[in-house]
């Protein structure tokens, strides 16, 4: 969605060493290809601050989903393991309902979570 604008946080795991050099070439060639997307200028700044910017939190799993939530930022939680029927269900089980939806990795299930933002 073009009129969205995505910034790509990575984790400081994918920042450090060649274990992760292919993911994050990719994320470069998505920021160097979708002129709506940043994934180098928004790492210096601290989460707190680009949380103020935000409009919602797309992620696998992450810690970084309460804190999204204590900023009233919801999240979309992709990882099949905190789905429903996952071993991890219970997890975020503290975090208010509207502030968090899981839902599977499908392009259509997140578009249609961006447009309700």
């Amino acid at each position: 969605d073009k009129s969205t604008f995505w910034i790509l946080r990575l984790h400081p795991v994918l920042l450090r060493g060649f274990s992760y050099s292919r993911q994050r070439k990719t994320i470069y060639k998505i920021e160097k290809h979708f002129k709506n997307t940043d994934a180098t200028e928004n790492q210096s700044f601290s989460l707190p601050f680009l949380l103020t910017l935000s409009d919602g939190h797309l992620t696998m799993c992450s810690g970084v989903t309460r804190e999204a939530a204590n900023h009233k930022v919801p999240s979309l939680v992709l990882c099949p393991s905190v789905q429903k029927d996952g071993h991890l269900s219970k997890m975020y089980a503290d975090i208010p309902k509207k502030l968090i939806q899981r839902g599977p990795l499908k392009c259509k299930n997140i578009l249609s979570w961006v447009k309700k933002l």
